[in-house]
């Protein structure tokens, strides 16, 4: 890791999130290149995910890029993540340069599970999930040296980088409540 930066993909599995990882791997955009860990809550995905990007770029090769099962609407498996990126990149803080969190997002009437309240589980899915992810990772993204706001001696380009991601644009559910 001395070489790239760490970026967490929350949701890098499918969809919006890996399409950040295959961009983040196929240029230096950000000041990269990137160390990748995807998370999601399928590891079948998961793995599926890394062989597809390891595909695309075949030059990147299989240490830049790992994957973690994790349920992020979950806090406690949060702290298993945070601990899973203690043990396997070494120091405590400063570790994770680049957060993109695209967990979330599902339709009412397609992606909530049989028996759930559709309340409940979208808003652990949409809030929880991004309330406990920053919660826990964001000390991982302070370097050793933080300062607060305006004694600070980073760079824009040295800082660590959240991005939240969430779309529901293009679902037919969206459509009708916004016509």
């Amino acid at each position: 890791l001395k070489s790239t930066k760490l970026a967490v993909l929350v949701g890098g599995s499918g969809g919006i999130g890996f399409g950040f990882a295959s961009n983040l791997l196929g240029s230096n955009c950000g000041g990269g290149p990137y160390t990748l860990l995807l998370v999601g809550r399928n590891g079948e995905k998961l793995d599926e995910a890394k062989v597809k990007l390891l595909d695309l770029y075949p030059n990147v090769g299989s240490s830049r890029i790992y994957v973690f099962k994790c349920d992020c609407a979950q806090r406690v498996e949060c702290y298993m993540l945070r601990d899973h990126i203690r043990a396997t990149f070494g120091k405590k803080r400063g570790t994770v340069q680049l957060l993109v969190n695209c967990a979330g997002m599902f339709m009412w009437d397609k992606d909530v599970p049989k028996g759930n309240d559709p309340c409940l589980y979208l808003n652990d899915a949409n809030v929880n999930t991004k309330k406990y992810v920053l919660e826990v990772l964001i000390p991982l993204m302070l370097p050793d040296n933080y300062a607060p706001l305006g004694e600070q001696k980073q760079t824009v380009r040295s800082a660590p980088q959240i991005v939240l991601v969430g779309s529901h644009a293009g679902s037919p559910t969206f459509k009708e409540e916004i016509e």
